[in-house]
């Protein structure tokens, strides 16, 4: 019987590129890390990115805000295993994300 194995969908470059800057903490935790934690920690540093970005003080607060209850709602359907934003489907896609908990990241 032939195996076939389950390729994850590779993060976009932008979001990989804001996740891990050149240099940054980030990106030298990422780059130092076992093989198998790679891909786990590019989607929560690119989860963080996007939330810290929401955090410029050139953002409006009512955006800010309208975009933390989008995150919210994005938080409980990566919960539910149905996200639809990019960053949310790529950590859905992990291997053994099944078994995952996601619903801590709601208090985040």
């Amino acid at each position: 019987m032939h195996r076939t194995r389950q390729t994850l969908t590779p993060l976009d470059a932008t979001y990989r590129a804001r996740a891990l800057p050149p240099g940054s903490a980030h990106y030298w935790s990422w780059l130092f890390a076992a093989a198998p934690l790679r891909a786990p920690l590019l989607g929560i540093f690119a989860l963080d990115a996007e939330w810290r970005a929401l955090m410029d003080p050139c953002i409006e607060s009512g955006v800010a805000h309208l975009k933390l209850a989008w995150w919210r709602d994005e938080i409980q359907r990566l919960a539910a295993g149905s996200p639809i934003h990019p960053i949310g489907r790529y950590l859905a896609e992990l291997p053994g994300t099944a078994r995952v908990d996601f619903t801590p990241l709601h208090a985040a």
